[in-house]
């Protein structure tokens, strides 16, 4: 076998390795930052939405103080969601420099889940209320 084969044979192994190793870290979830995603502590399955609200154990001010030392800027939102079968705060947020980012919050232990840059459906009337340029 030439040199060149093995390199290429190499290559595709190291590929293939992180290939499944990228599938396994988006399945069961990774460290937390910006545009990464953890498992959650209050899973969804079998309960119905009227039960949300018992089965947290963090509430919403938590939740937005939690939030705001990860993303600082002013909250225009904060509402108890399902996501990815878990049971979240999803808390809006409008950044110092007017960005627009969301962070869930886990209801059940208040770690920081996710967070990402947001666009807002209705931003024109969100920078009216914000203030935002």
């Amino acid at each position: 076998m030439k040199k060149s084969d093995r390199n290429l044979d190499f290559f595709l192994i190291v590929m293939a390795v992180t290939a499944i190793i990228s599938t396994v870290c988006v399945s069961y979830g990774r460290e937390s930052g910006p545009g990464t995603v953890k498992k959650g502590s209050l899973p969804t399955q079998n309960h119905s939405r009227s039960e949300y609200v018992s089965m947290a154990t963090v509430f919403c001010p938590e939740a937005i103080k939690t939030a705001l030392k990860v993303v600082p800027g002013r909250v225009y939102e904060c509402k108890l969601e399902e996501e990815e079968g878990f049971l979240v705060y999803g808390v809006e947020i409008m950044t110092t420099d007017g960005k627009f980012m969301e962070v869930q919050v886990d209801a059940g232990n208040g770690e920081v889940l996710f967070s990402e840059e947001d666009r807002p459906e209705a931003e024109n009337d969100l920078c009216e209320k914000l203030g935002c340029d």
